[in-house]
Order: structure tokens, then C-alpha cells, then sequence
């Protein structure tokens, strides 16, 4: 078995859902209830990454991460960009609270 098989496999990995984002800086937000793996890649431009209250991790255009944050993590233009969103079961919420739509579908 491979790593990348045996982390598949470790974070059981199943019932995939694929997520596009395209935005324009400023722009953040903050998965709440992350699933156990989460594979993000940056097409274009650069994002940065934060687990927890873990130093960022810049990604540039061509970077991968794979993201084992079952407790969130936020993704934004700059590591000082203050999220827009928090994405909770499934849904998108302003950081008070509120709601701030239907279904997140990026």
C-alpha cells in the first residue's frame, strides 16, 4: 500500500464531495466541522491555510494540501484576511452566527 492509499484509507476517506472556489482577495472562511481529510489545491493564484491557532501554511499556484483538521480550519487570501463565512453542516453562517444563505455551494 502507498502513503497516499494508506492516508485514504487511515482518514476513511468516502462519499467525496468536490468544492470550487473562486474568489477575489479579500476573501476567508472557516470550516467548522471539516471532514476527516480535506484535499485542497490551489489552481491559481495563492491561499493560505490555518488549523487551529497553528501557523499558517501558504499555498501558491500548484501547491496541494491534504488537511487532517477534524476540529476546522480556515483558508484565506492572507493569513490577516478575517473570514467572510463559517461553512457548519453543510451550511454557510456570517462569524456571529446568523445565517447567510441556503446551501453552500461554491
Amino acid at each position: 500500500m502507498d502513503v497516499l492509499t494508506d492516508l485514504l484509507h487511515r482518514a476513511r476517506a468516502q462519499n467525496a464531495l468536490v468544492r470550487r472556489l473562486i474568489q477575489r482577495p479579500p476573501w476567508g472562511m472557516t470550516y467548522a466541522d471539516a471532514p476527516p481529510l480535506t484535499v485542497a489545491a490551489t489552481l491559481g493564484g495563492h491561499a493560505s491555510i490555518r488549523v487551529g491557532d497553528s501557523t499558517p501554511t501558504r499555498l501558491a499556484a500548484g501547491d496541494i494540501a491534504l488537511i487532517t483538521a477534524p476540529g476546522g480550519y480556515t483558508i484565506a487570501d492572507d493569513p490577516a484576511t478575517t473570514p467572510q463565512f463559517v461553512i457548519r453542516d453543510g451550511r454557510k453562517y456570517l462569524p456571529a452566527g446568523a445565517p447567510a444563505g441556503r446551501y453552500f455551494r461554491p
